[in-house]
């Protein structure tokens, strides 16, 4: 019993400290790409005067 609650605290000790933040990094990396693609999408043309 006690190799199992070694075990899963070393595996939750090291999810927390690694996998955890990876996913952050590649999930905030993803959502800056996007915005990044949405702002110069919507960069504007010049402007036109009215007549």
């Amino acid at each position: 019993m006690g190799i199992v609650i070694f075990s899963g605290l070393s595996i939750g000790t090291l999810f927390t400290l690694f996998v955890v933040p990876a996913m952050y990094l590649f999930i905030a990396a993803r959502h800056a790409k996007e915005e990044s693609r949405d702002e110069v999408q919507a960069v504007p043309g010049p402007a036109v005067p009215e007549a």
